[in-house]
């Protein structure tokens, strides 16, 4: 956050610009009170949808154990960045 462009006309790295942008973002992945989420986003990819690959019904149950993690940091820190970030992640198809 401390090295983002000064710019005039480049917004979103401002904590004062609104609550849904890049400054809150970067606030929440790396705020000590989110640790769990790196948990949560590790354990989803590696141990959800890579195992998903060799053993279905092993990747499904650690998918679902992430989304009740998240759920548990919803919990703690309703309406916080990552949590919003992490639910409308879209892929290209």
């Amino acid at each position: 956050m401390n090295n983002a462009p000064d710019g005039k006309d480049i917004s979103g790295w401002k904590a004062f610009e609104g609550n849904r942008n890049r400054y809150w973002l970067q606030d929440n992945l790396l705020n000590v009170k989110f640790a769990r989420f790196h948990d949560v986003m590790y354990t989803y990819h590696r141990m959800g949808l890579d195992q998903m690959y060799e053993d279905v019904n092993k990747g499904r149950a650690a998918v679902i154990n992430c989304l009740n993690m998240l759920m548990g940091i919803h919990e703690d820190q309703p309406n916080s960045m990552v949590v919003q970030t992490f639910l409308t992640q879209r892929t290209k198809s």
